[in-house]
């Protein structure tokens, strides 16, 4: 089976893009495995905005805030940010 797309919102990927090349790379591979693997949960559950839960993970410094979208078969990465 086809794994899912990453889909950023504005403020995930200015994060991403004002990363260093380290920080990218984790980013990618952590994305990478959210999207061959959406079936798994974050850390823990946090209410978004408009009322879907967000899943977080925190992964080596990483911490990603993200929702599935089954339908579209995309992981929404809704924010990264960076723990140290």
């Amino acid at each position: 089976m086809k794994p899912f797309e990453p889909a950023y919102s504005q403020e995930a990927l200015a994060a991403l893009l004002a990363a260093g090349a380290t920080r990218r790379k984790l980013a990618a591979r952590v994305i990478d495995r959210l999207c061959r693997f959406p079936e798994r949960l974050g850390d823990c559950p946090i209410p978004g905005p408009d009322g879907r839960d967000n899943q977080v993970l925190l992964r080596d410094g990483l911490l990603l805030t993200y929702w599935i979208d089954d339908a579209a078969r995309e992981v929404r990465i809704v924010n990264i940010e960076w723990t140290s």
